[in-house]
């Protein structure tokens, strides 16, 4: 499996590489608390991207993001995952 976590617009935030689309973080046997944690960054990132990014916002989002991306790579161990800065459109790869 090869996914990006990211905060676009329309997406769940986890996309899958391969087979295109979103995942459901529910349907992967991600933890609760991981799950909530990605909703709510996915909250955040809307309402600053609705109301105009500014570059320290953009890197606290990406550092959040690549927190999030990092732990969920722990959680699903031998998944390759990148991280994709919506704002930045910049990709980084975890694993």
């Amino acid at each position: 499996m090869y996914i990006t976590i990211d905060a676009m617009r329309s997406g769940t935030g986890i996309r899958d590489i391969v087979n295109g689309g979103y995942l459901k973080p529910e349907g992967l046997g991600l933890s609760s608390a991981l799950i909530n944690t990605l909703k709510l960054w996915l909250v955040d990132y809307q309402i600053v991207r609705d109301r105009g990014f500014t570059n320290k916002e953009v890197n606290e989002l990406d550092r959040a993001g690549m927190k999030i991306a990092t732990k969920i790579s722990k959680e699903l161990n031998g998944v390759k995952i990148e991280y994709f800065s919506d704002a930045a459109m910049k990709r980084s790869m975890l694993r």
